[in-house]
């Protein structure tokens, strides 16, 4: 999400409602930034293979997708 939003791609949350109807759920911001807060231990594992160049720190991160989550 984090890269789709530094490219200025805006979150659609009726097209994410609509992705998570087929399981049942709705978007909700709350429990969305609680799973990012959660996320820290496995930012550098998980991306160090993906990311080409230097790895943004985990907080800067987090800080701009959360501010993009509670702007929808």
């Amino acid at each position: 999400m984090w890269f789709l939003l530094e490219k200025g791609i805006r979150l659609d949350l009726k097209l994410v409602n609509r992705k998570l109807a087929a399981c049942g759920m709705k978007f909700d911001a709350k429990k969305f930034v609680e799973r990012i807060e959660g996320m820290a231990k496995l930012w550098r594992v998980d991306l160090k293979n993906l990311i080409i160049g230097e790895l943004p720190e985990f907080e800067a991160i987090k800080d701009s997708v959360i501010k993009s989550v509670w702007q929808l």
